[in-house]
């Protein structure tokens, strides 16, 4: 290596025992990477230093299991469903964030050393020191993205090592599709193609250290003993969504040169464990158990409401969140002024503390709407015990003329400290976190408080849309004035409510007047997630009519105690596939044989 520019972390060859089966969590330094292996260059800064790509790798594994436990028991258990238990779940996250930049290892990406740059720099040298140990660069005439180049290698990689598993090629392709898409969008069957044509002329020491990585970072996070289990049955795109948001999410943590410095001779474990210090990435809410009075609920929630009593409809709406047995569908629908607000509110803490979301997503039409309700949500959050502090976004475009909001800024002298013992519950219920300032990471906050087009993304093929996905999955969702929504937006919204209903994200609408048909169809987009296609509904009696229920043997939620003219709908699951919803008046009693949440209809009648 040319020893003005070389890399700071002294990575040792392979002349040592590797460690097998050592889980991300307890990773050691890695003693065993060949000297090409170590030549290969992953990054560089503007004055030309660089790290190697094995490096970058082992980092960004570290991470990941960093971003594992932080996050919330629902978004752990939904990816431990769809892999194989939590312990496979992880090592499945270190395994991705551990191969994603295996594609730079090719002579198209090493080319880009010998690029001039602007700033006059040279970084020639790192193309004489990988072709000093034996590796081929020419001038590509169409360079191939390492994001597509790495897919198509681990594709083949994993269906070499698993050539007879059933169902090879799908359950490669959907592994491999987390690692072309680690950049925010994923790969073309023809653009995958191409390059499969491409990497069959390719000089063999690509190959082969390629596969040496794949290889050695199989074997390190524990990946090998799960990974016939992967290749025999497909990953449901649920877990393939949330995976390649949270690979992107350590990727991009990993990337940060403050938190991993090239110059750093320390080991990987404690490159991590300073990065992870230094960043100081909140846990997930966590409230904690409450009164199980609804009146005390609500005082204690809103203690500068003054008449500290919750209203008929608001009590009905506790009662039918604590009758949902599973995450599900809750319409709330009332004239303005009865607090609609404060029942979603308090319904949102039910549900997340009884399904481990890890916190609250509150969508409303205008950004004039969001700033008042952003103060409504910090007041609720400072009121409502919690285990730990965590980070509050507020989500539009005109963010930052928000007084409010820009208080809380990291660089701001009045934020709450995270490491102040004396900084009491109240103070730092839910602070700004720097990390997830901008549009790509805002949703990825624990409450984020914003317009309703920020959910509406997640309903768009759009570059990192999965980061939206992950935003949103790991919440409870409130829309507050579903009915204001044109029609286009309500085609978005229904593939939104589809992909949470797949997720088993609780999700809260809120209207003063929802047609029954707008009603159905909500209820129903979210059925086909939670159940798939084959959901179906009919409408019920007109201005009557939601979908939904509390779970086998949940008591029915009427208008028990409700004024003159409201009525608090409950009627049937959506079933598994192929049962529609079944027609029913207020005053019927649902069927109690289905098994499934999908919706609790709070009504009222004038």
């Amino acid at each position: 290596m040319n020893s003005s520019r070389s890399c700071g972390r002294r990575l040792r060859c392979a002349d040592r025992t590797p460690s097998v089966n050592v889980h991300c969590e307890e990773a050691t330094m890695l003693n065993t990477w060949s000297a090409p292996a170590q030549s290969c260059w992953g990054k560089t800064n503007e004055s030309g230093d660089w790290l190697p790509v094995v490096q970058h790798l082992e980092d960004a594994a570290g991470v990941m299991a960093e971003v594992w436990r932080l996050q919330p028991q629902s978004i752990r258990s939904l990816l431990a469903d769809g892999l194989g238990g939590e312990q496979a779940a992880q090592a499945f996250l270190c395994f991705m964030a551990g191969i994603h930049d295996v594609g730079k290892i090719s002579a198209d990406f090493a080319f880009k050393a010998r690029l001039p740059r602007t700033n006059g720099t040279s970084t020639g040298y790192l193309c004489d020191q990988m072709e000093r140990q034996g590796f081929v660069i020419g001038k590509p005439d169409r360079p191939i993205p390492h994001g597509v180049l790495g897919q198509t290698h681990v594709t083949s990689w994993l269906l070499s090592r698993y050539p007879g598993a059933p169902r090879a090629r799908r359950c490669a392709r959907n592994i491999a599709s987390i690692v072309g898409g680690h950049h925010g969008t994923n790969p073309t069957f023809a653009d995958v193609e191409k390059v499969e044509l491409s990497l069959a002329r390719e000089d063999h020491l690509w190959k082969a250290t390629r596969d040496e990585v794949l290889d050695t970072v199989a074997s390190h996070t524990g990946a090998d003993e799960s990974l016939p289990a992967w290749m025999s049955s497909p990953i449901p795109i649920q877990a393939q969504v949330l995976s390649e948001a949270l690979v992107i999410m350590a990727d991009w943590i990993a990337s940060s040169e403050r938190l991993f410095p090239y110059d750093s001779t320390e080991s990987t474990p404690d490159r991590v464990r300073r990065a992870v210090t230094q960043l100081r990435l909140p846990h997930s809410w966590q409230p904690l158990p409450g009164p199980d009075d609804t009146t005390d609920v609500f005082q204690r929630s809103f203690p500068s409401i003054r008449r500290g009593e919750p209203n008929a409809m608001q009590i009905a709406a506790i009662k039918a969140a604590n009758a949902m047995t599973e995450p599900g569908l809750l319409i709330i629908e009332a004239p303005m002024g009865l607090g609609k607000t404060e029942a979603a509110l308090m319904c949102a803490e039910v549900l997340a503390r009884r399904s481990g979301l890890g916190g609250v997503f509150f969508g409303l039409p205008t950004m004039a709407t969001s700033n008042p309700m952003f103060s409504r949500v910090r007041e609720w959050l400072n009121a409502v015990p919690a285990k730990n502090r965590s980070s509050i976004t507020l989500a539009h475009s005109k963010a930052s003329l928000n007084e409010e909001y820009q208080q809380l800024m990291p660089w701001n002298a009045a934020m709450a400290v995270y490491d102040d013992a004396a900084t009491t519950q109240h103070e730092a219920s839910a602070v700004v976190h720097e990390w997830f300032l901008g549009r790509k990471r805002a949703i990825l906050a624990n409450h984020v408080v914003g317009t309703i087009d920020q959910a509406l993304f997640t309903g768009l093929k759009a570059k990192h849309v999965v980061l939206r996905h992950l935003g949103l999955a790991s919440k409870v969702v409130i829309i507050d004035e579903v009915h204001a929504a044109d029609v286009y937006m309500r085609e978005y919204l229904k593939v939104v409510l589809e992909w949470l209903g797949a997720y088993r994200t609780p999700v809260i609408l809120m209207s003063a007047t929802l047609p029954p048909a707008q009603r159905h169809q909500l209820a129903l987009a979210y059925a086909k997630g939670r159940h798939g296609r084959g959901a179906q509904g009919g409408a019920g009696p007109a201005g009557r009519s939601a979908a939904s229920t509390g779970g086998a043997g949940a008591p029915p939620v009427l208008a028990e105690g409700a004024p003159l003219g409201m009525s608090i709908m409950l009627l049937a699951h959506i079933c598994p596939a192929g049962q529609a919803i079944r027609r029913c008046h207020h005053h019927t009693t649902p069927a109690t044989q289905a098994t499934h949440p999908v919706a609790i209809a709070v009504t009222t009648h004038g």
